[in-house]
């Protein structure tokens, strides 16, 4: 029996006769599991209650009690939401044909389709999809009716699939409905479309076919276009902090939960020296490159346990070389692309650069409903740089911090979240972007090449467990990696059981500690 089923069977009323007082004047319904099913079977495309039912089945029976759900919820009269969810699920599974099939079946609704049309557009664009969003989206997208990020969406879709005539064609609609909003980076749309349509009029050896005269009309025809600088950030993969999360569900439940939260997005920090020919680099201090990839877990973490937020961190990668960035910063017409782009409510990036010795940083802070954009300057001197980059990642969580709040909201009664000290900041930042190359990997997204020195990563963790022996992020990581250790056939991990067991030993009780007993008894059993 399916587990629906049984939730199902459980609401079914007995049969009696005898009525009791208590039945005449019943207890207010409690929000469970049931009754949000209850509910959902009732109208399935409820926006804050669908989300919640899910978290629900998640903590009971994990991804197949999801899916589930779902499957079922697609099945009753008028469903809409729940075809979506179910498409992102399959579209993460890189299953296009199913997600593209319950995509037309919602858009073929004769109902509103500003929502719906802004999913399909986003969540295709988000998971390497672009070329199917024109068909899907491009005819039934009116500029004068529907949210104009759908708009910027299927533009991002046509730029990304070299379309620049259909491109040209919707951004001149677009530009009758032209705001402050939006203004900024429909120049940069502008500006590449000109340059795809110039390069499609040059022939294979740069000279002009026979169209120059039109191709130079063309550039002159776009003179706003011109007088915006931008800088396209490439498709970025997301990774969700902290990185282990999603292989341990039993410790998984214990973290904040970002479901319906606004979402920031954490894009990789660009290094704007990593080029300069005199360059000399540190040899046992993280450089730039190394700070440009942990930086942003860093601070996504931060967001996860102390803001009511939802953070995505955001890495462009190279399958040979990892995680990689521009040299220079960001324009801001690039940035609020990237927020329609992955339906995001923030970003946060920036740069980093080693000038002499002090690590000179900008983080940039855009917010998407204000169109606004701060910036955060900071120096970390390296002879006081624990100090400095705790001032940094302050500073930056003060502009989302809640005010109501007096204190950080993160489920701590469940899982711990601690500032790293001072000392101790540069080995996390080594071993934060060790356990990102390592996940790189197990995703697929890498070659096993760019994998860190095992036993350079366990010592990391060790120490640091052994260090500030209270602190479950470190005792997450360690237990992590001796994981992957163990995966990949190695026996290195078994070195490092001593300081597992006595992180585990002195914090028995913690919550994640108990959760992940059954696999630290077998990991301490290993011989």
């Amino acid at each position: 029996m399916k587990i629906l089923d049984k939730f199902k069977n459980s609401l079914k009323r007995p049969q009696t006769d005898d009525f009791s007082a208590a039945e005449e004047t019943p207890e207010p319904r409690r929000n469970t599991l049931e009754d949000l099913w209850v509910s959902l079977c009732d109208d399935p495309n409820q926006e804050e209650v669908l989300p919640e039912l899910l978290t629900a089945c998640q903590a009971k029976g994990g991804p197949a009690a999801v899916r589930a759900a779902l499957e079922e919820l697609i099945l009753e009269q008028g469903s809409w939401l729940p075809q979506l969810y179910l498409a992102r699920i399959l579209l993460e599974e890189k299953n296009i044909g199913q997600a593209r099939d319950l995509y037309q079946r919602v858009l073929a609704r004769p109902e509103s389709l500003d929502y719906e049309l802004f999913t399909v557009s986003a969540d295709l664009g988000k998971f390497g999809y672009a070329e199917e969003i024109p068909g899907l989206v491009a005819n039934l997208y009116d500029v004068s009716s529907h949210n104009i990020y759908i708009g910027l969406n299927l533009l991002q879709a046509y730029r990304d699939t070299l379309q620049p005539d259909a491109g040209m064609a919707l951004l001149t609609n677009i530009r009758r409905y032209d705001n402050p909003e939006i203004h900024a980076y429909l120049g940069d749309f502008a500006k590449a479309f000109a340059d795809m349509k110039k390069k499609s009029l040059l022939g294979e050896t740069g000279g002009i076919t026979g169209a120059g005269d039109a191709a130079e009309k063309l550039a002159k025809e776009q003179p706003a276009a011109e007088s915006v600088p931008s800088v396209k950030l490439p498709r970025a993969l997301w990774v969700d902090v902290p990185l282990w999360r999603h292989e341990y569900p039993s410790v998984d439940d214990l973290l904040p939960k970002t479901d319906g939260k606004k979402r920031v997005g954490v894009y990789m920090y660009a290094d704007t020296a990593a080029y300069e020919p005199e360059r000399t680099l540190p040899e046992d201090d993280a450089v730039p490159p190394d700070l440009s990839v942990s930086l942003p877990i860093c601070i996504g973490e931060r967001l996860l346990f102390t803001t009511h937020l939802a953070p995505i961190v955001l890495f462009p990668v190279n399958r040979r070389k990892g995680p990689y960035a521009a040299m220079f910063e960001p324009d801001i017409s690039s940035l609020f692309g990237l927020c329609a782009q992955e339906s995001l409510d923030y970003i946060v990036t920036g740069t980093i650069a080693l000038d002499g010795d002090v690590y000179r940083t900008r983080t940039w802070i855009l917010d998407k409903s204000k169109q606004s954009a701060r910036i955060v300057a900071k120096d970390l001197p390296l002879a006081k740089f624990g100090d400095a980059f705790n001032e940094l990642i302050e500073e930056i969580m003060l502009l989302f911090y809640d005010k109501r709040y007096t204190r950080p909201i993160g489920r701590t009664e469940l899982f711990t979240f601690t500032h790293p000290l001072p000392e101790l900041v540069l080995p996390q930042l080594q071993g934060t972007r060790a356990l990102l190359y390592q996940y790189l990997v197990r995703q697929n997204e890498c070659d096993a090449s760019i994998l860190p020195n095992e036993k350079f990563v366990l010592d990391m963790f060790a120490y640091l467990c052994d260090v500030d022996n209270t602190n479950q992020m470190y005792f997450m990581a360690l237990f992590s990696a001796m994981k992957n250790g163990k995966h990949s056939g190695s026996k290195l991990y078994l070195a490092n059981r001593a300081a597992l067991f006595r992180f585990a030993d002195k914090n028995r009780y913690a919550p994640c500690v108990k959760a992940l007993m059954p696999e630290l008894n077998e990991l301490l059993a290993d011989a």
